[in-house]
């Protein structure tokens, strides 16, 4: 029997992915789960590699693709700093893959490797999966996800791509609490997070490959690619990937100077918009840092799902025998809590 059915998506209520959390780390749900990386063998193995040791993923799962040259003239190959650093830190089993130096030669090379699928990709600077605390009043924060959220992602990603049609998933691009909804998965089109996402790749995917040169901005293009080549997805609104945003390494190795990294990825949005003009614009925004990214997509899409209350740590009322004070007391105490 499937965990969501296209008629639980028809009607507009899908069970939550709460509902598939397993701490022994398994899964009946095959994938291939793959991390580009540029220029940060350390910053991965004590984030992202460590985050999936702790939630129960299979190592030999994982395929990390980096650069078949030295991130700096003269300097040691990419693919022997990785090896030795997962080495040090017990991540024998992680595949080394050879890439490229910019994200859309990474992902080419992922995409190339996977074939055919269903695939997970994540970047190498997540160290914790975080949702909406609930049941704070007007206090609102961010708290980390119980183990085995990401397995559990996996798999109910896979059964909702399967019953909605679409694509791909990917969790909330959004760190503001405010704009998270722990029962909301958005259908509209918006930005895949690249932290933590999720699909079936297209068998034409060479044709909505991001432009060369266009690394900087690689998850709004692909998005705007995939949608415009009829490709939907859904986006879990009450859960985001705790990440330091343009931390050394990576992007900010071939480009350091914020003020020339904002110009070209400002050219490259309005390439972008041009090639997609349907779907997204370049959007100035005066007050916004440097390190902000100037578009919007354009409203298109179907409504949100929503999620069901997870079934997962109910209270179970039993009718043949009498309850213990500690039950009585914890029954009370939720009840509070529920008025006030």
């Amino acid at each position: 029997m499937d965990f969501i059915t296209a008629q639980d998506a028809a009607r507009g209520t899908v069970r939550h992915w709460r509902d598939s959390l397993n701490t022994s780390g398994t899964t009946d749900v095959d994938f291939k789960l793959v991390i580009p990386s540029f220029d940060r063998p350390t910053a991965l193995c004590g984030t992202t590699l460590s985050l999936l040791r702790s939630e129960g993923v299979p190592m030999n799962r994982v395929s990390v693709f980096v650069s078949p040259q030295p991130a700096s003239p003269g300097g040691t190959p990419e693919w022997y700093r990785y090896s030795d650093e997962m080495k040090k830190h017990r991540f024998a089993e992680v595949h080394v893959r050879p890439g490229g130096r910019s994200l859309e030669e990474q992902m080419t090379a992922a995409m190339e490797w996977v074939g055919s699928g269903y695939m997970i990709v994540m970047s190498d600077t997540v160290k914790s999966i975080l949702t909406r605390a609930e049941d704070l009043g007007s206090k609102v924060t961010m708290v980390k996800t119980p183990k085995g959220t990401l397995l559990a992602l996996v798999k109910h990603g896979f059964h909702l791509l399967r019953a909605t049609g679409c694509t791909a998933w990917s969790v909330n691009p959004s760190h503001n609490p405010w704009q998270l909804s722990t029962s909301t998965i958005t259908r509209r089109l918006g930005l895949l997070d690249g932290n933590l996402m999720g699909m079936f790749l297209p068998p034409n995917w060479r044709r909505m490959q991001v432009t060369h040169g266009h690394g900087l901005i690689y998850d709004v293009e692909w998005s705007a690619s995939l949608w415009a080549y009829g490709h939907r997805f859904c986006r879990y609104q009450g859960v985001c990937c705790e990440h330091r945003y343009r931390q050394p390494g990576g992007q900010a190795s071939l480009m350091n100077d914020v003020v020339k990294r904002r110009r070209v990825e400002t050219q490259a949005i309005k390439a972008c918009a041009k090639k997609f003009p349907h779907l997204i614009k370049w959007m100035h925004k005066p007050k916004a840092s440097l390190r902000a990214m100037e578009y919007r997509f354009l409203t298109h899409g179907p409504g949100v799902l929503v999620m069901a209350k997870s079934q997962k740590n109910k209270c179970s009322y039993s009718l043949s025998g009498t309850s213990t004070s500690t039950e009585r007391m914890r029954r009370l105490r939720a009840r509070a809590k529920r008025r006030k």
